[in-house]
């Protein structure tokens, strides 16, 4: 079933004393959710997840006000859980491939722009076959893929290789194909329930004292993000 794309544009307007009445700064915000399918083929069957996020797309006020955002991209979502096998999960996180901060929320947003402008059912295939974009060129278009050699340790993070899952989960594992979509299906809140310890990152962050803060794996912070 095709869902179809739920956008929805609010403006927040902002009016400085009576002297500046006249100058409104009006910021433009544009959401939209859209889901990621992993899919991986494995000795006991082929193996999927998808997750539902959602992109906010600031856009700058014509006349700025001071200490007003000055536009951006974020997401709101989780990464994609697919159990492999027991003991054994493959996480396609919020961030790209080669480290792209930014690859959940404003990479795919570049792609759904160029790739499917008008057309919001569109599917689109990051893997096996990586998407061509031409403004701005996205050289690797695809998640980070991280597995845990023990769940309920933060520090045993291992990152995967898409062209060889085989040699973290065994022979016959191999990745078979990702996608996105646009959605109107809500945000997937289900990470935190596999992860426990997520509900402590931010005190950890915040306690310089705990040596658990800078030694963080990359990636830990895209599993989830608000």
């Amino acid at each position: 079933m095709r869902l179809n794309i739920n956008r929805r544009v609010m403006l927040g307007c902002l009016f400085g004393s009576s002297a500046a009445a006249f100058l409104p700064s009006c910021a433009k915000i544009e959401r939209f959710r859209y889901r990621m399918v992993v899919v991986v083929d494995t000795p006991r069957g082929v193996k999927r997840g998808a997750a539902v996020r959602e992109v906010s797309i600031t856009s700058p006020p014509k006349v700025p006000m001071l200490g007003e955002d000055r536009g951006g991209v974020g997401v709101n979502g989780e990464a994609v859980i697919v159990d492999i096998a027991p003991g054994k999960t493959l996480f396609a996180l919020l961030s790209g491939a080669d480290g792209q901060y930014e690859f959940g929320g404003r990479d795919v947003s570049f792609l759904f722009r160029e790739l499917a402008p008008t057309s919001p059912d569109a599917i689109i295939e990051l893997w096996p076959v990586k998407p061509v974009t031409r403004r701005p060129i996205l050289e690797n278009p695809l998640p980070a893929l991280v597995t845990f050699k023990d769940l309920r340790d933060p520090m045993s993070l291992t990152r995967l290789d898409a062209n060889d899952l085989a040699s973290t989960f065994g022979q016959g594992v191999a990745l078979k194909e990702i996608t996105i979509q646009r959605t109107d299906a809500p945000v997937t809140e289900e990470i935190e329930q596999r992860i426990n310890w997520l509900d402590d990152l931010k005190r950890y962050r915040t306690d310089p004292s705990n040596p658990f803060t800078s030694r963080l794996p990359r990636g830990i912070g895209d599993l989830k993000r608000k």
